[in-house]
């Protein structure tokens, strides 16, 4: 007997582009929801995001889309807005990431949709919200990785500022969605009704940039690049000895006394000066 997976039986219709909706989408297909990928007749813009290619299409793509179901519909004309609007009378889920107010201008926003199909979960991702001064901003990964002060502590110690080695903003608001979609939909097994979901990818990052948010406000120093260090657990951060890079993290009092038999130096152990994580992390500042 083939065994279900949680999402059997759910129908999305994916209206999103590049990576934040297709890595959401990723996941709930995943999962077992059948995904429907909807594109312009243009494509997704991360068709062409390479190389490397396979047939003509982008890796990248392909790696965020399997698992979908593809169709086109050209939704700038009135038989499209048409055709979409039968498929979402079929599905639980809708997901997009337009600019706010794109989709009320095609006639396909939420408070429409929910009139026509009110057990749908219509989920909006976005750089800056649907409401607010910055909702009308455009907002590519590496931007919100640098309005969110992300980059301002990303970097070498010398202050250079250092991209995130993927789409960290995309794909954080992309798991944030997902948990979204997942807790409108139990809230529709109760109530019956579906829910919006609106996800912001700049707060997506003030969310699980709580930790640094909250240093600063206790500490008042502003945070700024260290490499690989950690500014509140030490010895934590990538080495570089003679034949290789060495990654190091005592994140405990019980590792850092493992950690000094390791090395061969017990002593350091009780030395007041590096006794506690406390006291580790503050030397550098005497």
């Amino acid at each position: 007997m083939e065994s279900q997976r949680p999402l059997d039986g759910i129908r999305v219709l994916d209206l999103s582009h590049a990576l934040a909706g297709p890595y959401c989408t990723l996941l709930l297909a995943d999962y077992g929801a059948e995904v429907y990928k909807l594109e312009a007749r243009s494509g997704d813009m991360g068709r062409g995001w390479g190389p490397p290619f396979a047939g003509g299409i982008s890796s990248f793509f392909l790696g965020l889309n399997r698992g979908k179901r593809g169709i086109s519909i050209d939704l700038k004309q009135a038989e499209g807005i048409d055709l979409c609007l039968r498929l979402i009378d079929r599905m639980d889920v809708l997901i997009e990431n337009f600019r706010p107010g794109a989709m009320e201008r095609l006639g396909l926003g939420y408070e429409a949709l929910h009139r026509r199909n009110p057990r749908l979960v219509y989920c909006s991702i976005s750089g800056y919200g649907q409401n607010g001064p910055s909702r009308d901003e455009a907002a590519m990964d590496l931007v919100v990785q640098s309005s969110s002060g992300l980059l301002s502590i990303t970097g070498t110690e010398e202050g250079e500022s250092v991209r995130c080695g993927y789409g960290v903003t995309d794909v954080t608001s992309g798991l944030f969605a997902s948990i979204g979609i997942l807790l409108a939909l139990r809230a529709r097994d109760r109530t019956g009704l579906g829910q919006y979901v609106d996800v912001s990818m700049l707060d997506s990052m003030i969310s699980t940039m709580t930790s640094n948010y909250m240093s600063y406000l206790g500490s008042e120093v502003v945070p700024r690049p260290m490499g690989t260090a950690f500014p509140t657990v030490v010895p934590y951060r990538v080495f570089h000895t003679q034949d290789r890079a060495i990654a190091i993290a005592v994140g405990s009092e019980k590792l850092w006394s493992a950690f000094c038999l390791a090395i061969e130096r017990p002593e350091l152990e009780n030395d007041p000066d590096y006794e506690s994580n406390a006291a580790r992390s503050t030397i550098g500042l005497r």
